[in-house]
């Protein structure tokens, strides 16, 4: 799940990125600005110039989500580096402890080798 949802986040980070990167390039019409609350971006097409949908207020705002959207893939990469460092830890302490074990056992065995040589003896 949590791949999937940084799949979809970076998918629109880039998608988002490549279209604030193309409406920069484009000349804005502030005639709009007065009536809708913010430029409307003009986009030039071969029949001349056509108003886009989206306003400069929209892309900001998906230049915010954007960058939101980094910090959070960063976060989650910090979260995936911590519990990978964590999990290291606990193999290698349970492998000292496998080892420990193994020490024991090899003890226990020669003394009850040693026992069982004296009873015999």
């Amino acid at each position: 799940m949590k791949n999937v949802f940084i799949l979809s986040a970076l998918g629109l980070s880039l998608l988002a990125s490549a279209n604030v990167m193309a409406a920069n390039n484009f000349p804005r019409d502030s005639r709009f600005s007065s009536t809708t609350g913010g430029e409307k971006i003009l986009l030039e097409g071969d029949d001349g110039y056509r108003t886009s949908t989206y306003t400069q207020r929209d892309l900001d705002e998906l230049i915010n989500q954007q960058k939101n959207h980094g910090r959070e893939l960063q976060q989650l990469r910090d979260g995936n580096r911590d519990k990978e460092r964590e999990i290291n830890e606990l193999k290698r302490s349970l492998q000292e402890e496998n080892r420990n074990k193994d020490r024991q056992i090899d003890e226990l065995k020669r003394s009850l080798q040693e026992l069982s040589n004296k009873v015999k003896g």
